[in-house]
């Protein structure tokens, strides 16, 4: 009976083995889609976010989002 239990885990063992072996393949084939699209993301301007409090009448702060000239444009009042 142990015998028979060890053949069956090793069978499992075995027959998983492919399936293992295919997934970073397939990692790599996802992340080299993923590539181009992260060299646009890097031409576009980095943004800054920061909390900033509202003139709402309330103590809430907002997160807001901008790109460091649009930051400069805000903090002048324009």
């Amino acid at each position: 009976m142990r015998n028979a239990l060890s053949s069956l885990a090793l069978a499992f063992l075995v027959a998983g083995t492919p399936a293992l072996a295919a997934e970073p393949e397939q990692k790599a084939a996802q992340g080299e889609k993923d590539r181009p699209a992260a060299q646009d993301e890097a031409s576009e301007p980095k943004k800054i976010c920061r909390q900033v409090a509202l003139q709402t009448g309330s103590r809430q702060r907002e997160r807001v989002c901008m790109t460091k000239g649009q930051w400069r444009e805000f903090n002048r009042g324009d």
